[in-house]
């Protein structure tokens, strides 16, 4: 791959893989030293034939595993979840609530990770399941459980609400 070539792949996808390492983690400057060691182990290790799919299949790929190296290496799991610097969050967005951030807070770090990739970046369930490293029909597994959690989560905070209006009355 040639100067050229890398610039333009790396101008396409580093904001987006930014974007998803810093929700991972929480913190700007983990996003940044990953999105970096990341690139840097594309342009020294990457198979030279490879399409702009495979491309970004292998970059997420070594980022998601840089990151769960760095949360083993650090036993740091729960402190980094709970972070809350950094420039605006995704989920802080006007219209958006904070309790969608705590839902998403929730999740496993498995189940962030496939919740974002499928419906913040758009990526398909096949390759969600290259960047993953799971089968396609885990990642449909996943999601179902991740849409089940949530539902439950919101009927028990619904149950919550209305017991206390109950009790007001």
């Amino acid at each position: 791959m040639g100067e050229q070539e890398f610039t333009a792949f790396y101008h396409d996808h580093a904001r987006p893989l930014w974007l998803y390492l810093f929700k991972l983690g929480g913190q700007e400057a983990l996003a940044d030293d990953i999105l970096q060691e990341s690139f840097l182990r594309f342009l020294k290790s990457a198979p030279k034939e490879m399409d702009v799919h495979q491309m970004k299949a292998y970059v997420y790929r070594t980022a998601y595993h840089l990151f769960i190296d760095h949360q083993r290496r650090k036993k740091r799991y729960h402190a980094l979840l709970r972070d809350q610097g950094g420039p605006e969050a995704f989920f802080h967005a006007e219209g958006r609530d904070l309790e969608v951030e705590q839902l998403f807070r929730s999740l496993k770090n498995r189940e962030r990770s496939v919740l974002w990739l499928a419906y913040v970046d758009g990526y398909s369930h096949r390759e969600i399941s290259g960047i993953m490293g799971l089968k396609t029909g885990s990642i449909r597994v996943i999601l179902n459980r991740i849409k089940k959690k949530l539902k439950a989560q919101n009927e028990m905070k619904n149950e919550g609400v209305r017991c206390q209006y109950e009790k007001n009355l």
